[in-house]
């Protein structure tokens, strides 16, 4: 379990919605796709591969089972994959763990469980790499 919540983030969010999605919009101008569904505690989950987790059916269970006993998830389209919009200068992965991160502070949804699969799986550790060495 990880706790943004000490973490400061200095730029203030920018949302946007697009044909009724909803997108959380980075300093450098990215909009990050995301889902919020349920209440509780707040589980994050991070597909594999190039997909987008809001659009397509990865963790189907867990979707459905996690909100109605009594969690929050998380669901966001990383940078360059799936709905969110392509983009960024440097190392794609060191900028998705600091999409996911401000995600968190800004969604108020500190502490949060990361569930990952695959290239998902790693992009947990590198958040929870990234923490331990900010805290």
């Amino acid at each position: 379990m990880f706790d943004f919540d000490a973490l400061d983030v200095l730029d203030s969010p920018k949302w946007e919605t697009r044909l009724g999605r909803s997108f959380a919009v980075m300093p450098d101008g990215v909009g990050i796709r995301y889902e919020v569904l349920g209440s509780g505690p707040c589980v994050v989950l991070i597909p594999g591969g190039q997909s987008g987790v809001c659009e397509c059916q990865q963790f189907p269970l867990l979707r459905r089972l996690l909100p109605a006993n009594g969690f929050r998830v998380l669901l966001h389209d990383r940078r360059n994959c799936g709905g969110s919009d392509l983009g960024g200068d440097g190392c794609e992965a060191e900028e998705q763990v600091e999409d996911l991160r401000r995600l968190l502070v800004w969604l108020k949804l500190s502490p949060a469980v990361i569930v990952g699969n695959s290239s998902g799986g790693r992009l947990g550790l590198l958040l929870a790499r990234r923490t331990g060495e900010e805290a």
